[in-house]
Order: structure tokens, then sequence, then C-alpha cells
């Protein structure tokens, strides 16, 4: 990974052109810049978003604890319903007489 570091903050316009410049990128063209700028306190910016993800997650499984979880709320021990089996009265499948859907498993059942 490469990495620039700058003395001032970027100030002008960039124009690209209107093709998508995410196909044109290699892998060497991306770089990571590191902005250090001088306040009362001195900070820098970091790209790497990683502490904010594992923060994310601790986020997401209190929220599953404290309301909904599928992990520990569904029986999961119970086998899936057949592929063999309809869910529904096949004469009401409306997808029945649709050429791509008949030629599928559920379409030749009948």
């Amino acid at each position: 990974m490469k990495i620039t570091k700058v003395d001032n903050c970027p100030t002008g316009l960039r124009y690209f052109e209107k093709d998508d410049l995410e196909n044109k990128l290699e892998p060497q063209d991306v770089e990571d810049i590191v902005e250090i700028f001088q306040t009362p306190l001195t900070g820098s910016y970091n790209w790497d978003y990683t502490e904010a993800d594992n923060r994310l997650k601790k986020l997401y499984e209190l929220g599953k604890k404290l309301n909904w979880n599928a992990t520990l709320d569904l029986d999961w021990s119970k086998e899936p319903y057949s592929l063999k089996e309809w869910a529904t009265d096949p004469q009401h499948q409306q997808l029945a007489g649709f050429k791509p859907y008949d030629e599928t498993i559920r379409g030749r059942e009948d």
C-alpha cells in the first residue's frame, strides 16, 4: 500500500472525464493519503475503518441480543421444507403456463 503525506490540505478542484474512472484504475494507481493538520491538538486522518467496523459488529450483536436474534430465536434443528412439496396448491401458481417456469423442476412436477 502506498501512503502519501501532504503538508497542506488540497484546495484545487479536480475534474475527471465522464467515463467511469473506476474502470481505468489499476491497483498501483490507488494510494492512501494521510493528512496531518495543526490545531490546539494534533490530529490525523486514517482511512482504515477496521476499528469502526469492529464497533459496528459489536453494536449489531448488541442489537440482536436486545431485540430479535435469528441465531437464538429460531429452531434450527427443524428440517427445511422438501423441494418436492408445494407450499401452496399447484393450481394456484401464478407462473404456471409461463414457458421458462414450466421448464423448471417445479413446473414439471404436475
